[in-house]
């Protein structure tokens, strides 16, 4: 059998203690993304509830398709050992269909992903990977095709080989029902 495997996304998150170095950076990677004639929209959300920080979001879009997300916000952990509370502020950027098989938005996507890291790289930002999806394209009849898991999750159910699935052109291996959805952060597929 004939395939290729591509990344298709990838997400990395740069986590800083201080609000106004996050805020400065932010501004520094959205200009280094204007220079390059991609138009960015922000959209603010409400105030978390849990902890009263706001969410903010950006839509990058080249060719009129978003080819990346960018959200910052804030998130505190308590320190065991004094009991006080650490603020983190973050900037997580997410970089979702890499592969569209559209030569012109997939050189634009990719050239886009590499200018960021390029940059985090230069100034020597740590960053770390959040994401990342893996697409395999196989050149055979989608029956010959069988998805297994090898290392399942605690906790999680599985489908069984010809289970019955929700989609018709998509074939999940775990068995995530409806209203756990969102809590979903390891899944495989099949889409044919």
């Amino acid at each position: 059998m004939k395939y290729y495997t591509t990344i298709d996304t990838v997400a990395i998150q740069i986590d800083l203690i201080h609000e106004n170095v996050r805020n400065a950076m932010l501004e520094e990677i959205l200009g280094l993304l204007r220079i390059a004639n991609l138009y960015i929209v922000h959209k603010d959300y409400p105030i978390d509830k849990h902890s009263n920080f706001y969410i903010r979001e950006y839509h990058v879009y080249g060719y009129n398709v978003i080819i990346a997300r960018i959200s910052t916000g804030s998130y505190s952990v308590k320190d065991t050992l004094t009991n006080a509370s650490i603020t983190t502020y973050y900037i997580s950027l997410a970089f979702a269909g890499l592969k569209r098989y559209n030569e012109p938005l997939d050189q634009l996507s990719n050239h886009v992903l590499l200018k960021v890291c390029a940059y985090l790289n230069t100034k020597h930002i740590t960053f770390k990977l959040t994401g990342l999806d893996v697409a395999i394209d196989m050149y055979t009849k989608f029956e010959n095709v069988l998805a297994l898991c090898t290392k399942k999750s605690p906790k999680t159910a599985y489908h069984a080989a010809n289970g019955e699935q929700w989609y018709d052109t998509t074939y999940y291996i775990e068995d995530i029902p409806k209203t756990k959805r969102h809590l979903a952060v390891q899944r495989a597929y099949l889409k044919h």
